[in-house]
């Protein structure tokens, strides 16, 4: 029990907190915080009745995956982690704070200003046949979607049908319930709005992103199980790791590797909010691991002259700000990998003071302190994090970052690689600190493989509108829209360090589109109609699926595309966005530009031509001017057999190529071949005696030598031929 007891404290200190303090999960996501804190469990050969018995200990089961060893669970008391505590098959407890959504406020002119109504209009594109999955909080739990004709009842699955966007015209008459929240904001059916206005024709599924990490995955496995072509979410979970892929960006991947489907996911909203650091002890002399600081570890937030242990930071009034904290390490949350070797703390003061890290100083605010390992004893997952809640006045902060356990310089993985941190501080606006802001905000899954993530661009700056009328002359991004450019995910999932670069965002959508119920009515520019009575929809959440409803637009009129032949096209023919904090070419805020869907319909159209109309694109045919659909090459030369040059030769004249003659060289229209060796009868008949001579010996053995001479050649070569023609 002392030995489970020591495996839970990094849970139990963490919920202990938020028990206390429930009000600091509010804002993150209100979903189901009246029910009790999320938790995350790690089993090890649960019983068959393991639900009954995680229930008898007093906590509300959210979600058991017996198969990957983990469950979800909502508890209220320290008397129900006492209970788990006692359960054999219950091995780690870890705080599961829920998501954030990457919503920021809310026409739809969407199709228009990505440039897609030529090709809706010409080649009749909807959506038709495809279906779309959505990830968000909810999609009809508030009175703005669901009225007293609308089924299946609240929190419910099923197909959702008399929801007021749904007699409104604004979303197809059924859409598919796979799992829905009793709490939430319906950012999802805003999200679908977006995409039924781009391709009406699309069915949509939909599976809230749940509370946790691990219910998230199983959200995408759901999704990817119905049959879905594309996947679209807005979700940020806290303690998603940033040097390492994430759960979620491998449940992402295989969903794309196993059934195809694409994946898009907003880049987030947090402009450059950021810092990343190489860690620099402030007393490097000095190790100590006290269970507060007492400054000789803290990092020196100055890069040359001093030494400097706290940050200010300043948070204008009414404001609720998440300060997330990862270092360069792997978590334990990855089946087969393991945990983080080195053991980092956060801290917020109102002071510059040692002192006010102590929990219950009157100038401590508060802390991150979960339970890591240490060099060559692996633990825990590398992030720690706080809340921050202004109030009704501006505040000012002081952050710190204390190490406490492992090495100090170089990572325990390669001594080549400095340990380094970044943090991000999102849900913020207009937020300042003492070192200028440094590091990328893209997080998560957004920088996992092969992800798609989306940036943003107000409508009303495409070049279909006015662009040149607001902020700069230029093509401006939104100015929240997050910084990322490369990034190194130093670690596979298996906890190595095999490092991979990744580039993030990869290309920009629009947002600031009409929907029915979300957003703002006067956030956007007042052209084309606005204001208008309809609220719009800001952020890269609303960017994301207007990109998702282009793939689907895409993908009905190219049915083999896939996510990195979208992305191939878009980064060939987006338009540059060079305004504002974007710049000419790739840049890390906009990617390579703004979608151009009429041009990547182009590029696509040129990518899947089929000249010889044998269902083979061009670009894939090995020969695209005359039909072989059966891409027969027997040389292996990358040229079909019905026009390659070598294979029709008929040397010997008899009517039959040298591909499939079975003696080439010596003339035999019917390729007998009585011992049906591949050679043909001619070329292995005896040969008869020659004509005239003297019958000298000399004269007559030259004569006979010749003959077998050149007989044995023609075997050889025929020989050899079959050989190739067998080995091709």
């Amino acid at each position: 029990m002392q030995q489970k007891a020591a495996e839970f404290e990094a849970g139990i200190s963490e919920l202990q907190r938020n028990i206390n303090e429930p009000l600091s999960l509010k804002g993150i996501a209100t979903q189901d915080n009246a029910s009790g804190i999320v938790v995350e469990l790690l089993l090890n050969n649960p019983p068959e009745n393991v639900a009954e018995l995680l229930g008898l200990t007093g906590a509300r089961v959210r979600h058991i995956n017996v198969q990957e060893g983990w469950a979800t669970i909502s508890l209220g008391s320290q008397h129900i982690i006492d209970k788990l505590s006692e359960l054999d098959f219950v091995t780690q407890l870890n705080y599961a704070p829920p998501p954030i959504f990457r919503a920021g406020s809310v026409t739809s002119r969407a199709a228009r200003a990505l440039r897609a109504n030529p090709i809706i209009n010409s080649q009749t594109l909807d959506g038709t046949g495809l279906k779309i999955g959505v990830i968000s909080d909810s999609f009809a739990q508030t009175t703005s979607v669901r009225d007293s004709n609308t089924t299946p009842a609240k929190g419910s699955a099923g197909n959702l049908s008399g929801s007021r966007p749904q007699d409104s015209g604004d979303l197809p008459a059924v859409v598919t319930l796979l799992n829905d929240s009793v709490s939430g904001t319906d950012e999802g059916a805003a999200m679908a709005e977006l995409i039924h206005d781009i391709a009406p024709g699309a069915a949509i599924y939909f599976h809230a992103a749940g509370g946790n990490r691990r219910e998230m995955t199983a959200a995408i496995n759901a999704l990817c199980d119905a049959g879905v072509d594309v996947i679209v979410d807005d979700v940020l979970f806290l303690f998603e790791k940033v040097y390492q892929d994430d759960i979620v960006a491998l449940a992402a991947k295989n969903c794309e590797d196993q059934r195809g489907t694409a994946y898009f996911t907003a880049a987030g909203n947090d402009a450059n909010f950021g810092h990343r650091y190489v860690y620099k002890d402030i007393n490097a002399a000095v190790d100590d691991e006290a269970s507060t600081p007492s400054g000789n570890d803290l990092h020196n937030w100055r890069t040359s002259g001093g030494s400097d242990g706290f940050m200010r930071f300043d948070v204008p009034a009414n404001q609720k700000v998440y300060v997330i904290l990862n270092w360069n390490q792997p978590g334990d949350n990855i089946p087969g990998s393991v945990g983080s070797q080195v053991d980092l703390d956060l801290y917020v003061t109102r002071l510059d003071s040692v002192d006010a890290t102590v929990p219950g100083n009157s100038n401590f605010v508060a802390r991150g302190a979960q339970f890591q390992g240490r060099t060559g004893v692996p633990s825990g997952e590398p992030v720690e994090y706080v809340v921050l809640d202004s109030g009704a006045t501006a505040k000012t902060y002081y952050i710190a970052v204390e190490h406490k356990k492992g090495n100090k310089t170089a990572i325990p993985q390669s001594s080549a690689v400095p340990l380094e941190f970044k943090i991000l501080y999102t849900g913020g606006r207009s937020l300042s600190a003492e070192y200028s802001f440094n590091g990328p905000t893209t997080w998560g899954h957004v920088l996992g493989e092969d992800i798609l993530s989306v940036a943003a661009v107000p409508w009303w700056e495409s070049l279909e509108f006015e662009p040149g009328n607001f902020t700069t002359p230029n093509i401006d991004p939104e100015p929240f829209t997050a910084v990322g450019g490369e990034q190194t995910v130093q670690f596979n999932s298996a906890g190595a360090y095999m490092p991979v670069v990744r580039t993030v965002p990869q290309f920009a959508s629009v947002d600031g589109s009409n929907n029915t119920f979300l957003g703002s009515f006067s956030s956007t520019a007042p052209i084309d109609g606005e204001w208008d009575s309809f609220p719009n929809f800001f952020g890269t959440s609303a960017a994301a699926p207007n990109a998702a409803g282009i793939y689907l637009l895409l993908k009905q009129a190219f049915p083999d595309l896939t996510g990195a032949l979208f992305l191939e096209a878009v980064e060939a023919t987006a338009i540059d966005v060079t305004g504002s904090a974007a710049s000419s070419g790739f840049d890390d805020v906009t990617g390579s530009g703004l979608i151009d869907t009429d041009a990547a319909y182009q590029y696509l159209a040129n990518a899947f031509a089929d000249t010889d109309g044998d269902g083979i694109a061009d670009t894939l045919d090995n020969c695209p001017d005359d039909r072989n659909a059966d891409q027969a090459d027997t040389d292996g030369d990358n040229i079909g057999d019905v026009c390659d040059p070598e294979n029709n030769t008929d040397s010997d004249g008899d009517s039959v190529t040298n591909d499939i003659d079975n003696c080439p060289n010596v003339a035999n229209t019917d390729q007998a071949d009585a011992n049906n060796n591949g050679v043909g009868d001619v070329c292995e008949s005896a040969p008869s005696t020659p004509s005239g001579g003297s019958g000298g010996g000399g004269g007559g053995g030259s004569g006979w030598g010749l003959l077998l001479l050149g007989l044995s050649l023609s075997i050889w070569q025929a020989y050899l031929t079959r050989s190739e023609r067998k080995t091709a």
